[in-house]
């Protein structure tokens, strides 16, 4: 590039890219608070289950597993806009922590349109 900036490529991941991949790792702690152990990745009952005590004896279980585990604290994520789970959550003693940002990309005519 003619203005001083180093010159590069954006492509797809190649097999070959692994190690340097991996190398990275690290970095994805970064900026994360030492404290946050286990992570509840999803959480689902039936409709039919709903606010019969499922939910709440999965997050015991889970809470009990990290315990065990010498862990001290548990996170999860669930949608804004899910208000349900989200006072579920708050009643289960979870507390609103991080902030995500998304952008919604405008289809154009230049490929397929986002789903």
């Amino acid at each position: 590039m003619s203005d001083g900036q180093p010159s590069f490529t954006v492509r797809p991941y190649l097999p070959e890219d692994r190690d340097a991949v991996l190398a990275l790792a690290p970095r994805l702690a970064e900026g994360v608070a030492a404290w946050r152990d286990a992570y509840v990745g999803e959480l689902v009952v039936s409709s039919e289950a709903e606010r019969t005590g499922v939910g709440s004896a999965l997050m015991a279980a889970a809470e009990s597993w990290a315990r065990a585990h010498g862990l001290c604290r548990m996170t999860l994520e669930t949608g804004a806009a899910n208000l349900r789970a989200r006072a579920f959550y708050r009643s289960l003693g979870f507390a609103d922590e991080d902030v995500r940002l998304s952008k919604p990309i405008p289809a154009t005519n230049h490929g397929p349109a986002a789903p």
